[in-house]
């Protein structure tokens, strides 16, 4: 197969001579260069036979093993001295798979934080506070279910992969520009109930990711606290 599919002759067989507008710097050239030798490398690796794939390239190992997984019937032989004979399966690959991800599933592999001060010195509460985030995060990230499809995917293809990335997002924040604008804006959300309903949705959507920029987190901490106190005091007496 080749990348370049442009004809450079005529019918006569002549080669043509059209310069193209299209004058790429040396740099881009050896960019170039270097994809096409990776993705010829790429191709070269998926289809060599290897021993421990049992004198079978990579994808035909793949396309095997998730043909087993996935129980698949060939279709119904044309040949009437073979349409006679059955084509039941019985699904004791995808069995043993389904029993190995259980037993591997059972207890969650999850990393454990163990911090240190400048002193070198064992810190606790960093490392707790460190493993909650984790925690809310694997959460946020549906973790469980992951871990449970990776495992499953490594045992039924040659190689599973798995990263996590941080990604910026920015959402769009709505800029009224006067008082009139504000108005209207106000009165369409109070009075038009599917408009309202839509704003709410797309709320809910990002408002995990919201974040109140006022340096006053500490004071409504103290605040929260004072209250969680007072309340305490209520409900228990006060501890003298």
């Amino acid at each position: 197969m080749s990348i370049i599919s442009v004809n450079l002759t005529e019918k006569d067989g002549k080669v043509t001579n059209v310069v193209s507008a299209y004058q790429p710097s040396q740099e881009v050239r050896d960019q170039t260069a270097r994809v096409i030798q990776d993705f010829t490398r790429s191709d070269d690796l998926r289809n060599t036979p290897y021993r421990e794939f049992n004198d079978k390239s990579l994808i035909t190992r793949m396309n095997a093993d998730q043909r087993s997984f996935n129980a698949y019937v060939p279709p119904k032989s044309t040949n009437p001295d073979e349409a006679w004979t059955s084509n039941a399966y019985r699904p004791i690959v995808r069995n043993k798979i389904i029993s190995i991800a259980a037993h591997v599933t059972g207890t969650l592999i999850f990393p454990n934080v163990f911090a240190q001060n400048e002193n070198d010195e064992e810190d606790k509460d960093a490392a707790l506070v460190m493993r909650d985030l984790m925690e809310f995060r694997s959460e946020e990230a549906n973790y469980e279910q992951t871990f449970l499809y990776s495992v499953i995917a490594a045992l039924v293809n040659p190689a599973t992969i798995i990263h996590t990335e941080f990604r910026e997002v920015n959402r769009e924040v709505k800029e009224i520009q006067d008082k009139k604008s504000f108005i209207s804006e106000v009165r369409k959300i109070t009075s038009d109930e599917i408009y309202y309903d839509v704003l709410k949705k797309n709320q809910q959507k990002v408002m995990r990711g919201w974040g109140c920029l006022d340096g006053l987190v500490c004071k409504r901490t103290i605040n929260l606290v004072d209250k969680l106190i007072k309340r305490n005091e209520l409900i228990y007496g006060r501890n003298e």
